[in-house]
């Protein structure tokens, strides 16, 4: 995996704090950043096209580009034709919006802070992860000051501070009206502030925005909102002819495509053998356990009583059941290198470094390969009430 990255002292960055909406980076940078980029792809017909594209997008920014407004420009040229409309929650007007939801933890802080941990409770105790974890008297904003962000915390139900400022509640509610552009609000806050200015209907998440959402459903009630159907994304995995093969070779099916790489190996070790590797070991396993018992159950009969011997004795044949079916494992896949490299490239195209692909791949990557109207092979193929993970088969001739 190769990453083009802009070290933080280039892009203005002082501190850990400091948002990315107020770094600003020199075009020549930025320039030389595309250059190295375009290089890293392999040559096609769409390579220059690509490079093209993105310094077209960098010369619709006036001087320093922020970050933000750089992948707004590329992400509005990619996706305008669908509909997009991008917001900027930095925008002067939108932090003035965000100071009644800040107001609104300041007074009901607790009763957010219970919402939160009654709704965390219930998803764990049904088998789900929390998204969202809540850190004590941790206020759900933050305030910027001389470019570094600091996260506000409450002292008691008066007394408030950031870093080294403490202000009494009346005192802070002056400080953000006096300094609304300050005000940076995190994941608790940020859906109300979301939905205040563009009252919805439904609201498409994906996986983790879901996650939040079913912690965040007791907030909405204390601020006296609902939230809209929160609706599954499309979730799309792309299966290029190259990966394709691989499955065909590997005898792997769509539902046998797993991240771990063990177990996938494991399966494929089976298939070489001709044998179901896991249930052979364990009938052979049964068979031995079943003899032992025998002769254990006759020692009793007779007044033997020898409990710890047959004991060692099963715990040594399953450790050796155990040792028996890596070797065995082993032996196949040394001897079927080819169905290993090609789980590993299985891997490393579906699971790219553990991830799903949406999480690591660049839509350049693709679009390097099949050109700009790979978005609209991919739509084609979309549907918005199926939830079910999809794997589209792509570069076909």
């Amino acid at each position: 995996m190769a990453k083009v990255e802009i070290p933080e002292g280039q892009a203005g960055g002082t501190s850990s704090g400091k948002r990315y909406s107020d770094m600003y980076i020199e075009k020549e940078l930025i320039g030389s950043k595309i250059k190295e980029f375009s290089g890293l792809l392999l040559k096609t017909e769409f390579t220059e096209i690509i490079e093209k594209f993105l310094f077209e997008s960098l010369g619709l920014l006036q001087g320093g580009p922020k970050l933000p407004d750089l992948f707004s420009v590329i992400i509005s040229k990619l996706f305008g034709p669908y509909g997009l409309i991008i917001l900027d929650p930095s925008l002067p007007g939108i932090q003035t919006m965000a100071l009644k939801h800040a107001y609104f933890d300041i007074e009901n802080h607790d009763e957010i802070e219970k919402a939160i941990s009654c709704s965390t409770g219930l998803l764990e105790k049904n088998g789900y992860h929390s998204q969202l974890k809540l850190e004590k008297n941790a206020m759900n904003f933050y305030i910027v000051r001389d470019g570094t962000r600091y996260r506000v915390y409450r002292k008691n139900k008066n007394t408030y501070f950031f870093g080294k400022t403490i202000l009494n509640k009346p005192e802070l509610k002056k400080y953000l009206c006096q300094n609304p552009s300050s005000l940076s609000l995190n994941v608790v806050l940020r859906p109300l502030l979301q939905d205040s200015i563009l009252p919805v209907l439904s609201t498409v998440c994906g996986p983790g925005e879901v996650s939040y959402f079913a912690q965040l459903k007791g907030v909405y009630e204390a601020a006296g909102k609902k939230t809209g159907i929160i609706w599954p994304r499309f979730s799309a995995t792309v299966i290029e002819k190259k990966v394709e093969k691989s499955l065909i070779k590997t005898e792997t099916g769509f539902e046998n495509i797993n991240p771990d790489r063990k177990a996938m190996l494991d399966r494929a070790a089976s298939l070489a053998a001709g044998v179901n590797i896991d249930s052979a070991i364990k009938d052979f396993e049964d068979m031995v356990m079943l003899k032992l018992n025998e002769i254990k159950k006759l020692f009793k009969e007779n007044g033997l009583t020898l409990d710890s011997p047959f004991c060692r004795i099963e715990n040594n044949i399953k450790r050796e059941a155990e040792v028996l079916k890596k070797k065995i494992t082993s032996e196949i896949n040394n001897k079927k290198t080819e169905v290993s490299a090609g789980i590993q490239k299985i891997l490393e195209n579906v699971f790219p470094e553990g991830n799903l692909q949406e999480r690591i791949f660049s839509i350049f990557y693709y679009i390097n390969k099949y050109g700009f109207n790979f978005t609209d092979e991919i739509l084609k193929v979309s549907s918005v009430k199926d939830f079910t993970h999809k794997f589209i088969l792509f570069g076909r001739n």
